[in-house]
Order: C-alpha cells, then sequence, then structure tokens
C-alpha cells in the first residue's frame, strides 16, 4: 500500500514534468519566433529529439539528487532543500544540454539554452502547485485515507508507526476499538470498544480497518467485520486471514509488515491514478463547456426567477464524507423549503426523491435537466476530487441518514457525475434497491473501459434526451 502511493506519485511527477518540458518548448518557440534565440531551425523530428533530450536530462537528474523523493516527503511544499536541488539540476541541465545539442551540432546557441532552461523551472514550479491540487483533490478530508484500528498488539503497534512515519502519502490513523483486554496505544485516540464499532463508522469518515488482532481472539469480531464489509469499508488484517465469499482480497505491505486485505472496490492505487487521470482529463474539458453554458443560461435563470444562478447543496461522497455540489439552478430559489410538501408526490421507493413534473422547476430549468446542461458545474466537483467522471450518484445528506447498513456500499468509492443508472434510462427505474444492485454491479467490475463505455453512452443518453428529468 505505502510502496504504490510513493510509486504513484513518483509517476505523476515524472509525466507533468516531461509534459511541462513539452509546453515550455512549444512556448519557447512561439514567444521566441524570429529571434536570434529561436527554435525555427529546427524540423519536426529535431524538435521532438530536443524534447526527449531534454526530458531525459531532467527526469535522470531529478532521479539521482532524489529531488522527487524530497517533493514527495515535503508534500508539494518548496523547502530550502529542494530549492537547492532544483537551481543545481537547472544549472547542470543547461551544461548538459548545451553540451549535448553541440555534440549533434544542433542550431541551439548557449543563450538559447539558457532561456529554456529559465522558462521550464517557472513552468515546473506551477505545474507541481497544480498537481498538488488537483492530484487527489484538493480538499484534505477528500485525499486522506482514515483508518480506524481494531484491537492493540505488538504488530498493532509496528503497523501504526509505519503509517504515521508516511503520513505525507495522506494516510491518517483516526483511533482504535478495544477488545475484551486493556492493551491500549499511548499515541491514538480511544474511540470506545467492539460493541461501538457501529456506532463509529457510521458517524465518523472510515476507509479502512485495520485488524492487528486475531479472529480468534474474540468471536464476536467475524460478525464486526462483516457488517463493515457490506457497507464498503476496506478491512486489512494484519494477523490472521478471512475468508470471505463478499470481496476481494490482495496482499499489500505496510513497511515490512505483510497485510491482507479484504473489499469490495476493485481498484488498486495503480487503477486509481489512471482514474483520476481520466477524471481531470475529462473535467477540464467539461469546465470549458460550462464556461460557455454560464454566458448563455446565467442571464435566462436571473430573468425567469431571482436567486442565485449556481445551486449548492450539501451531498454524501466516499465513505460518508460531506461535500459541496454545484449545478445551475433548475427551479425556484425556495425550492427546498416545498419539499417536504411534495413527499407524498414522490415516485421513488426507497431513500431518493424524484417528481417527473416537479413544480418547482422553472422553464428554463425544465430545459438545462432535460439537456443535462445543469449538471456542468459538477465538473469542477470532479476538478476538486469530490466527485469522478463515473460513479455512484451522491445522495443528500437526509437520504444518506435513511441507508440501512447495507445500502452505504454504494458509496464505498467516489461518486460521480454520471454512471450505469444513468445510462439505464433512469426515468424508468423507481425501486431504489434496483440502483443499489447496479451501483454494486459497477463497483464490482471496474474497469477503465467500462468508464469510457459509460462515458460515451451518457452522450447517447443526453443527446437523445433519454431518462433525462
Amino acid at each position: 500500500m505505502l510502496r504504490w502511493r510513493r510509486k504513484i506519485r513518483y509517476m505523476a511527477y515524472i509525466i507533468i514534468d516531461i509534459l511541462t518540458i513539452l509546453c515550455a518548448l512549444l512556448l519557447f518557440k512561439s514567444l521566441f519566433r524570429g529571434s536570434a534565440v529561436s527554435l525555427d531551425e529546427l524540423s519536426s523530428l529535431e524538435f521532438i529529439g530536443l524534447w526527449s533530450l531534454v526530458s531525459t536530462i531532467y527526469v535522470t537528474l531529478f532521479y539521482l539528487t532524489s529531488l522527487y523523493e524530497n517533493i514527495i516527503e515535503a508534500e508539494g511544499k518548496f523547502t530550502g532543500r529542494i530549492l537547492m536541488k532544483t537551481a543545481a539540476c537547472s544549472v547542470l541541465a543547461i551544461l548538459l544540454i548545451h553540451i549535448s545539442t553541440a555534440a549533434f551540432k544542433a542550431p541551439i546557441t548557449y543563450k538559447c539554452v539558457v532561456l529554456l532552461v529559465s522558462l521550464i523551472l517557472i513552468l515546473q514550479t506551477l505545474s507541481r502547485a497544480v498537481l498538488k491540487y488537483i492530484e487527489f483533490g484538493k480538499s484534505e478530508a477528500i485525499q486522506t485515507r482514515n483508518i480506524l484500528v481494531i484491537g492493540a498488539s505488538d504488530v498493532g503497534r509496528r503497523y501504526v508507526a509505519e503509517i504515521q512515519k508516511h503520513s505525507y502519502l495522506n494516510l491518517n490513523i483516526i483511533g482504535y476499538v478495544k477488545i475484551l483486554d486493556s492493551d491500549v496505544y499511548d499515541d491514538l485516540k480511544d474511540l470506545g470498544t467492539l460493541e461501538h464499532l457501529d456506532q463509529i463508522t457510521s458517524t465518523q469518515v472510515v476507509d479502512e480497518l485495520a485488524v492487528v488482532k486475531p479472529l480468534s481472539f474474540d468471536p464476536r469480531i467475524k460478525g464486526k467485520l462483516n457488517q463493515c464489509q457490506c457497507t464498503g469499508i476496506t478491512i486489512t488484517m494484519v494477523l490472521e486471514l478471512q475468508n470471505t465469499d463478499l470481496t476481494k482480497a490482495d496482499v499489500a505491505m505496510v513497511g515490512k509488515i505483510p497485510v491482507l486485505k479484504f473489499h469490495l472496490v476493485s481498484l488498486n492505487e495503480g487503477q486509481l491514478f489512471l482514474k483520476r487521470l481520466l477524471d481531470v482529463s475529462g473535467a477540464l474539458v467539461g469546465m470549458l463547456l460550462f464556461g460557455f453554458a454560464f454566458l448563455i443560461f446565467a442571464p435566462l435563470i436571473k430573468l425567469e426567477s431571482p436567486g442565485p444562478v449556481i445551486f449548492r447543496q450539501e451531498r454524501v461522497g466516499k465513505n460518508g464524507r460531506v461535500f459541496t455540489m454545484w449545478k445551475f439552478r433548475s427551479m425556484v430559489n425556495d425550492a427546498e423549503s416545498h419539499k417536504d410538501e411534495l413527499m407524498e408526490s414522490n415516485e421513488m421507493n426507497g431513500h431518493i426523491f424524484k417528481i417527473e413534473n416537479d413544480p418547482r422547476v422553472t422553464r428554463v430549468g425544465a430545459f438545462l435537466r432535460k439537456s443535462s446542461i445543469d449538471e456542468l458545474p459538477q465538473f469542477f466537483n470532479v476538478l476538486r476530487g469530490d466527485m469522478s467522471l463515473v460513479g455512484t450518484r451522491p445522495p443528500t445528506v437526509d437520504e444518506y441518514r435513511a441507508y440501512e447498513s447495507s445500502q452505504r456500499c454504494r458509496l464505498s468509492i467516489t461518486p460521480g457525475l454520471t454512471g450505469i443508472w444513468q445510462i439505464s434510462g433512469r426515468s424508468d427505474i423507481k425501486d431504489f434497491e434496483e440502483i443499489v444492485k447496479m451501483d454494486i454491479e459497477y463497483i464490482s467490475n471496474w474497469s477503465l473501459l467500462l468508464d469510457l463505455h459509460v462515458i460515451l453512452k451518457t452522450f447517447g443518453v443526453v443527446l437523445s434526451g433519454r431518462g433525462s428529468s
């Protein structure tokens, strides 16, 4: 787990640096076109060769000086060591690029190399700030993985020490639960006993349970873990194996401690990185669409009904995290205050509210909903990390509080802007339990290809207007 998280961060910085160097070369070529330091004489093939050369020099220098590791451990902050190493690498890069281009007799002057490296340095600083913002979400609550320790033991103390040593990887132990014995952790918060586990997981954000006692220590442990697994919480067995037909298992290393993880979600750290990369790419495109839509529809929304253009509402995300979701306002300004009056007209069975001809919807709002334009502001939620492009739809806080334990598993992943329910004709589905089954099927069978399939099919649904409301 720790190695994967560190490796993903490492790869992310390398990829961003290579792309930043490409942007710097393109910008340099544009800014200095026709000047004495231009790259005009380079052919397309030579330009690609220069990009490869500069990227190789930078990545090699940063690797040899352990600069990437220093940046990761500093959580993206600019420390004195990082600044000194960056300056030293930049000077060496100037010398190596100049020597290499001279050896190949490339038409690039020393002054050109100095200006190019300076531009790369500026863009690298900006790109790393952006990467820290969007890599795993802006909000610390979103990007941090909360771990609750079950029991206390010597191996548990070593496990806790490893997690705390790598806290910069956004792993947070919120406390521990005692089992029968009085053994304790001096540096962890005592959250209660095993009897309180249901209450703890329902009132706090818990992503993972780390069990440091064998199942045979207390016969109640297995039953409690089965209940938590049904909600989508990952189970990490530090001491003893657990057999189950409901969840997937994989072996991970926490420092030098082997652990066995059981979880409903099939995404490992590498898959999570790919999914996040897809989310950020899609969200950047979506924000452009949102910008155009805002210019057109903001005045129309204001003209028809007083109130804000953007509607904000608290929704529940991954494992119970509460976040603010944005939409174009499609209802009258005081729509929420009239919701209770319309509950008898709810067309859905279960913990979800929906009326086909909702009287609170404005004329502009009806068009926005029919075309799904009202959801364009949610691309900002995706960019922040509150939501994903594809996932399960986030419920309201009231709906989530009414969930049964087995229904909370639909929030074991980051909620999505679209999903299986949306492309299956959501207006025709009236039973919430059917939605839960669809969500669990998506979670159990996730793949990057499945996300791409859902995104492509969503375009068809939006263009046809089928299933919208």
